[in-house]
Parts: C-alpha cells; structure tokens; sequence
C-alpha cells in the first residue's frame, strides 16, 4: 500500500440508520412518527424499508433530516431447494435509493413478487440484486445469519453494495443478529464488500440499537450513497471511531474510550490490544499490518459489549510473499474429500445428547483443558503452572504441550488434579496474497486429554509424538485430512477424549471442521488466541457441525502460554467424584459447561418439556435452536436476569448463551429433545 490510506473522506458526520419498517408491512407506527422518532433521537437520516414494497416519503425530510427511499424485498426457497449443504430459507435484501436521477428510479408503492421467476434459488436472488442495481439502489443483505446461510452461502452472488453485520432486532429477540462471520468469508474469498450495523425497527424497543456514522460532504442522498459506494463510514452499536488510516506498514484508529481494540486480518492472524486496567479507557491502537494479508478491519469494543466496526482496509500489495510452509501446497487436493454434509458423523457424547439433568451429576468443578509449560512453548514450567492455576480456584489441570506427552501425578494435590494431556498438529498452505482455496494456508491442532485409566493404553510421560514431514509422495498418496484422522485415531488408540482446537486462529473455513470421526469436543472460545491475534471464538464452526449431524460439546480453554492468557476460559464439570477418571467420564457424557466469567447453576429439560436455566445475575440469557438457527432471548431491563426458559418443539435440539455485564460469556452443551 503506498502511501497514506484515510476511507474517511468527507467534510461531516452524519449519524443513519438503513433498515427499519412502518405500519405499511409489520412495523408498528405510521412512516411520519418513524421519521419524527429517529429525527428527535438524533439522526441525521433513516430510510423507512418496509417488506416487499418500495417506500418514498421524501415529504418527511427537512434541511436537517432526511428520509430515503428505500424497501426490503425477498426471495424465499421453494420446496425442495433446501438441502442440508444448501439450507439457507430466504434471502432479504435492502434497496436504498442512491441516483434520484436515474432513468429506472423506482417509484412509491413499487413491487416485486419473485414467486413469479423461473431459475434456481441463486438465480432467482441475483435477480433481485440485478434489479435493484438496476433501478438506482445500493443493495444490502440482510440478517444472513438469521436467514440461515452457511458462511459461503453468498459466494455465487454478485452486485452487493454491503451486507448486515449487526441486526438489532435479530439481536435483541433472538441473539442470532451477527454476521461478522460472513463478512469475513466473504472478504477472504476476493469479495469487495461493507459492513452495516442497522435497527430492522418494528416496535420502537429495538430502535437505535445499530447505525452507520457516515463521513460525508453534505446531508442529501447522493451524498451518503456515495460515501457508502466507497466505504467513507464504520458501524456501531455505541463507540464511535475519530479517526482510521493506513500509512507506513501501519493501520491506526482512534476512538472514544473502550476497553479494547481488535484488528481482524485475514490470511494472516490479527491483533488484541486491551486497556491496561481492564476499564474503558483505551483510545487509540495500532497495528503492523502483514505485507501479504488481504485485508484488515477493526472492532472497538466497551466493557459493556457495544462494538464499533470498521470497513476493511484492503492491503493491496499482491505477490508479497510470506516464508515458505513446511507443506508448500495442500496435499493432494484430490483427496481433500469432505463427508457428504448432513450425514452423522460418529463422536464420543453423541449418544448423551438427549440427557435431560447434564449439570446434575454431582459437585462442580472448574478446570482448563488446554496449556502449555516450558516442555513446548509455555513460560512456565509445570509446577509454577499449577501452582498458579491451584491459588487462583481451580480444581484440575490438563497440561497439553505440543507434541510431548504429560503423565504424571507429581503436581497432584488433595484438591489439585492434573489430567495427562497433550497437543498434536499438521498443517500446510500458504499465507501469500495470492493463495487460492487449493493453496491457502490452514492448520489442525487436536488435542489429547486422557479418558481410559485402566487398559494400559495411556502413552508414558514425556512421549514424544514426531509429526509428519512432508515429501513429494505425499501430493498423491495422501491428504491433509486424512493426516488430521490419523492424529485423532492416534489419540484414541492411546485412550484420550480427542477435542478440536481453535478453528478460528487456525484459518479454517466451515467445511475445514466438519466430518471428523471420533472427537469429543470443539474449542468455541481459545483465549490465548483472543487475547493475542483477536481470533479466539469459533461458535459458527461449531453451530455448522451440530446443523449438519455432527454432535460435538463446546468447551472453552486458556491454551496458556504464560500468566497473560491465563484464567480466560474454563470449563466446570459435574462430576460425583473428585478423581480425573470421574472428571473425564463427566467431559465424555458433556456434564460440563463452558465460560469466561458467568456461572451457571442449571440447565435442564423438565417434566413439562420445558428447557431451563438458572445462573449468576447477567445481562442477558440467550436460548440457540442451532437446527433450526433461530433464538430466544431474555434481556436485563434494569434487573439482572438469572433465570430462563424457553420451550422448544419435539426434535429441537437447545443450548445457552448467558452474558454478564462486563460482557464476558458461559456456554452450556446442547440438549436435544425427544
């Protein structure tokens, strides 16, 4: 990138927000009061988008506020459309007027009934998006995560001005209105695209809940459609962004205080800088952006969880080169061969996935399954690591080095156990700008926790496992799953529950994770990976097994390197005795949960087929059917919530999000109900 690169380009702020609906399809007030609402709420613009019908209410604006033209149209699937690789339900798409000159303009009251369109699915959705690009409109999806949409749903389609990364309404009642996670598949895949933060208003509760800030020269819509056509604004749910630039290797960002900044870069990994006293009074960060990245974007986040999205700064500098991998290309492409989606993939809980009572099994006790001591690349050595890990309330400890088997009761204590463990990897690609799905750079790291204490099968303390190293046979004879297979068969042999680490920090895709036989779990939150590249949540890799019949528990870990990134991310097992054998059974059965803060007390499934939850006061309780992708949420309202319900249909299969105030989160495992 030469040069100083500055997206903000306008002479003023204008504060907007691009989705909400009237009484002219299901919002509850009439366009005028919608507008007066958003004007006395300080905005500078709204545009009144109401299902399947063009709105033009220009005689709402004034010289000081404005009201575009705008609706949401959709296309749904037919019978027979979906299918478990294809699930996606309906496409909703805004149209925001951008040319009021243009020769197609649509007028008020203008319709559109896709019903009428022969073609596929897709075909039947690039219409649309044709059409509105046609007749003068920015084209924004909507809610793709509500919408159901796998995170390379979109790639086929062309002609998006933006898609919405944050849905207050799908937030709000639902906690399925993020989409980060689509955002970035696309922006990886060479898709040049915004991100927009919206209301999706209906009732006036679930207003100003997500808006655009838009760096503009003038209030009028040529204006903000340009600004929006070249990125010249950020999204946000509360902080605000002064100011954003590239320049000398370098991205920086100013912002009112948070609590920390993250840098999302893809292919190579990011960046976490927090405040130092954990309080929201960070302003300003930076970042040495890689030479080979395709692009990089930020977050600024407060204690309270509101975020702040930048668009993504494009590191346009083709054929940089990253030093070669140990595997210069993926094996044998050929072979990377992925299980039909949706067929069942045998794991170790599945059979315990209908248990009605799974934190009912005895005494609570919090440990972490993932760290790292002076054995491999940890800063301390194993007694100090427990040590820390004991005086600061945990009950068991899996040290996991890599490559380096741990097996010893040395650091066990009365109320301290350490469970043997180790972490296994393979890995190959590149990281370069220009690699492509068949080159890109991807990893699997799997980790070994010791189950079975009695057939002798354990591995002894300090084996040390030598990881495959490439050679030219390989391009034929094998393939980089199947290399993956071989450690999580390796692991098993050897009588260890097998847990899949950190997809996220490891560049994997969705279909990278899934169809995996013989694992236990999958790692949803890695905080030595948040804290350290802003890429420790893996939640949508793990909704994309259990959707496609690959029935995982989620677990939360520190992966410890050192003091910094311990005491993140846990899980507390229910368990009826204090002995690792009992420990492992609990994880294997998933009578556990997982967090970074909240405490759960239950959850269960009752005699009136009710799901339950009880926890520590929170922000807010969130119920996630992941077959169905829908959500039910209890929020605060001025009283910490620490109970909820939710009552699901037969076969539904129900897990739980709670969020404290300092937005820090617990997960429980799944329950699937009969």
């Amino acid at each position: 990138m030469e040069g100083a690169y500055r997206p903000f380009t306008g002479k003023r702020w204008l504060r907007g927000n691009l989705h909400t609906h009237s009484n002219r399809s299901d919002g509850h007030f009439h366009p005028a009061r919608v507008a007066m609402m958003y004007k006395r709420a300080n905005y500078d613009f709204v545009a009144i988008s109401d299902h399947r019908i063009y709105g033009d209410f220009s005689e709402l604006s004034d010289p000081e506020f404005l009201v575009i033209p705008a609706g949401e149209f959709n296309v749904n699937s037919k019978d027979g459309e979906r299918t478990p690789a294809n699930p996606t339900k309906t496409y909703h798409i805004l149209f925001i007027m951008a040319d009021p000159d243009s020769p197609n303009r649509l007028h008020h009251d203008a319709k559109y009934t896709p019903e009428n369109e022969d073609g596929t699915f897709l075909e039947r959705v690039q219409k649309l998006v044709d059409w509105g690009n046609e007749t003068g409109n920015l084209v924004i999806m909507s809610h793709p995560n509500s919408a159901r949409q796998y995170e390379d749903s979109s790639l086929p389609l062309t002609g998006f001005t933006a898609l919405e990364i944050h849905n207050n309404t799908s937030h709000f009642s639902e906690g399925i209105g993020r989409s980060e996670h689509h955002w970035d598949a696309l922006l990886r895949a060479g898709k040049k695209i915004w991100g927009v933060a919206v209301d999706d208003g209906h009732m006036g509760a679930d207003y100003y809940g997500g808006w655009i800030m838009v760096s503009a020269d003038e209030l009028s819509i040529p204006s903000i459609a340009q600004a929006i056509r070249t990125g010249s604004f950020y999204s946000t749910t509360g902080p605000l962004i002064h100011d954003l630039y590239a320049e000398n290797g370098k991205i920086h960002v100013s912002c009112t205080p948070c609590e920390r900044i993250r840098f999302v870069q893809y292919e190579e990994r990011g960046k976490m800088v927090r405040s130092s006293d954990g309080t929201d009074s960070l302003t300003e960060a930076e970042m040495t952006y890689a030479p080979s990245a395709k692009f990089v974007r930020v977050e600024c986040i407060a204690r309270d969880g509101s975020i702040a999205w930048s668009n993504p700064i494009f590191i346009n500098e083709p054929g940089q080169k990253r030093p070669a991998s140990e595997f210069p290309v993926r094996l044998n492409p050929e072979k990377e061969v992925v299980p039909l989606i949706g067929q069942e993939i045998p794991t170790v809980g599945m059979a315990h996935f209908t248990q009605k009572t799974p934190l009912r099994n005895g005494k609570h006790y919090k440990g972490c399954i993932h760290a790292h001591t002076t054995r491999s690349d940890g800063k301390l050595d194993a007694a100090d690591l427990c040590k820390l890990y004991r005086e600061n309330g945990y009950d068991f400890l899996s040290i996991t080095d890599h490559r380096i088997y741990t097996n010893t009761t040395a650091y066990d204590r009365e109320d301290f156990l350490v469970l043997p463990g180790v972490e296994l990897d393979v890995w190959c690609g590149s990281f370069d700008h220009d690699a492509d799905d068949a080159t890109r750079q991807y990893t699997y790291h799997i980790n070994g926790i010791l189950a079975d204490y009695k057939s002798g099968k354990a591995l002894p303390d300090g084996h040390v496992w030598e990881r495959p190293v490439w050679s030219p046979e390989w391009e034929t004879t094998t393939s980089l799953r199947e290399k993956a297979q071989e450690i999580i068969d390796f692991l098993r042999d050897h009588g260890n529950l097998v847990m899949l680490n950190h997809p996220q920090w490891s560049g994997n895709l969705e279909k990278d994770v899934y169809g995996f036989p013989g694992l236990f779990a999958m790692e949803i939150y890695n905080h030595g990976a948040e804290i350290s590249n802003a890429n420790g949540f893996s939640e949508h890799f793990y909704s994309y097994c259990l959707r496609n019949n690959m029935k995982l528990w989620q677990t939360a870990t520190d992966d410890t390197h050192g003091i910094h990134s311990a005491g993140g991310g846990w899980i507390v097992v229910s368990a009826p005795e204090f002995t690792k054998e009992a420990i492992a059974d609990a994880m294997a059965k998933g009578h556990f949960y997982s967090s970074t803060g909240p405490v759960i007390h239950d959850f269960w499934l009752d005699e009136n087929g009710i799901v339950r939850l009880t926890c520590e006061p929170a922000k807010s309780i969130e119920f996630f059917m992941p077959y169905t992708v829908d959500g039910w949420a209890i929020r605060s309202r001025g009283t910490p919530v620490t109970k909820g319900s939710y009552t699901p249909e037969k076969g539904e299969m129900v897990m739980a999000r709670v969020t404290d105030f300092t937005n820090k989160v617990a997960w429980t495992n799944p329950i699937l109900v009969e």
